[in-house]
């Protein structure tokens, strides 16, 4: 029997982490990195200025299998979970060593890729931060971009995130188009980005949740496709990990666990409203709280908010 998809994939990508140069060239940068962190200058020149591109290469065809990887395993195969969560983690870790050497790695995609491959391995908050250092570096007042866009999306930020993909969507000034399938594609993410901030705000498509994941993954993976025809591949991959996170983060969403909840009591729908919203003064930069975690889901799960009688926490 041919060996499937799938099983080609997890064999590509645990033969190119045990592949020993590989092993021996993220030493070299991971090490120059590190040296470069703690004394806040360029390493001397050494063995890891050759290597850079070639890891850098394969750190770009990783991502793209890890993310693929991750959205075929089944979900009641643990073991399944735990290989990819693995992979996702190292990979991580990579990229984030890339964009600490800052040489000829893109600072900005490194630091994007190492965060949704942290949000893929479930380290949410080393996701968030990383995020937050990316935007924290941008130029001011430089308009948005997709990067930005997905940048708030990993933190939650969806006020915000929606903000910014309405202007990614509007119509542009032609004559100040440099590519138009760039246009295109950054336009076809943001509204993809722009529907999925509208679910974890206010969970109005609750009911048909899974429809409208499934929509939304497809116009990543076109806008992905055609950014990639058109020679722009970091945007592109960076795409192919979001996609990645969808299903995961709605699995988790307090709109599919509590939405029957919320659409019986008024009181309950506004208060996921308020949580989603977020709960700092500054709405556009809040962090929206719209996700059950697994201690969370289970306590729900045996009852916790069925009864009428109260519980005390401590």
């Amino acid at each position: 029997m041919p060996e499937s998809l799938s099983s080609l994939m997890r064999r590509h990508v645990s033969e190119t982490w045990a592949d020993r140069p590989f092993g021996e060239s993220i030493s070299q940068i991971v090490t120059a990195s590190v040296l470069k962190e703690l004394h806040a200058e360029r390493p001397a020149t050494g063995s890891w200025m050759s290597a850079e591109p070639y890891v850098y290469i394969r750190a770009a065809s990783l991502s793209y299998l890890t993310s693929a990887l991750s959205e075929d395993v089944d979900s009641a195969e643990p073991q399944a979970l735990d290989y990819v969560g693995s992979y996702a983690l190292r990979l991580a870790r990579l990229w984030e060593g890339l964009a600490r050497l800052d040489e000829k790695t893109p600072r900005g995609h490194a630091l994007l890729s190492a965060a949704c491959a942290y949000e893929l391995a479930g380290y949410q908050a080393n996701a968030a931060c990383l995020s937050r250092r990316f935007e924290s570096e941008l130029q001011e007042g430089a308009d948005p971009d997709l990067r930005q866009a997905v940048s708030m999306f990993l933190q939650r930020r969806f006020v915000d995130l929606r903000r910014t993909c309405a202007r990614l969507t509007a119509e542009p000034d032609y004559d100040k188009v440099d590519n138009m399938a760039h246009a295109l594609g950054q336009a076809a993410a943001a509204s993809a980005l722009s529907s999925l901030g509208t679910f974890f705000l206010s969970g109005t498509t609750a009911a048909n949740a899974a429809d409208m994941a499934g929509a939304a993954r497809k116009t990543l993976a076109d806008a992905g496709h055609l950014l990639s025809s058109s020679g722009f591949y970091q945007e592109s991959t960076l795409l192919h990990g979001v996609r990645a996170l969808v299903e995961p983060m709605m699995s988790r969403s307090m709109w599919r666990i509590l939405g029957d909840r919320a659409r019986g009591d008024f009181a309950w729908g506004r208060y996921l409203m308020l949580l989603a919203r977020g709960l700092g003064d500054n709405l556009p930069a809040s962090r929206s709280v719209s996700e059950v975690w697994p201690s969370q889901r289970e306590a729900v799960g045996k009852g916790l908010l069925d009864s009428s009688t109260s519980k005390v926490v401590s």
